[in-house]
């Protein structure tokens, strides 16, 4: 059986003030790092080999300072990058939804029809994170694997295993910072064990500010 355990990035700073970050980037904050070393820590005698992680700083950030605690071999996967916005990157959500009201809405709303010309749409961020994960499947089969990567991205893989259209893009639990999923993969079969646990945080976050950002 192959264990897969999927994380997001810690807080960064765009996270904390509500900026679109996508394929933009920002610092991971203090707690974003502190975020990282816990999970490190609860993963730190599991077994993990081999960490797959996106090479956005945050992500690159996050997966380093983890892997003072597990140890494997980190390999960067543009497939798990983040939603590419556009011109969204960087720009305050709140002027966004006052800016562009439908579409800010579809987003968060109606992902099958959210189009803006030069964004990214949320069917390419399934696909692609869907075609990682495949020739991942095609290259491992036992043991335990890593991911980390971004809640969209998160959103776009979990939604293919459980086999759902991108109109379900954001049902289930919220991605938190640094949160853990884990999918086991035996013969032909998939299973979500949890999805988004932070059981690991020492202390608690402010609640809501992760609401509406990607």
């Amino acid at each position: 059986m192959l264990e897969i355990y999927i994380t997001r990035h810690g807080e960064t700073e765009w996270n904390r003030v509500r900026r679109f970050q996508g394929q933009g980037d920002s610092e991971l904050t203090e707690l974003g790092k502190q975020q990282a070393a816990w999970l490190g820590q609860r993963l730190k005698n599991i077994g993990i080999k081999t960490i797959y992680a996106s090479p956005l700083g945050r992500a690159k950030h996050t997966s380093e300072i983890m892997n003072a605690y597990i140890g494997g071999k980190i390999i960067f996967d543009d497939r798990l990058k983040e939603m590419h916005v556009g011109d969204w990157e960087g720009r305050m959500i709140s002027e966004i939804e006052t800016e562009m009201p439908t579409a800010h809405s579809d987003f968060w709303n109606n992902p099958e029809h959210f189009y803006i010309e030069g964004q990214e749409s949320f069917k390419s961020v399934q696909n692609r994170a869907a075609e990682f994960f495949e020739e991942l499947l095609k290259n491992h089969s036992t043991g335990r694997i890593f991911i980390v990567a971004h809640a969209i991205v998160i959103k776009g893989l979990l939604n293919y295993i459980l086999g759902r259209d991108v109109e379900h893009f954001w049902e289930g639990k919220q991605i938190l910072p640094t949160s853990l999923t884990r999918i086991n993969a035996e013969e032909d079969r998939l299973s979500v064990v949890y999805m988004s646990d932070v059981s690991h945080y020492e202390k608690p976050m402010e609640q809501g500010w992760f609401i509406d950002e990607a």
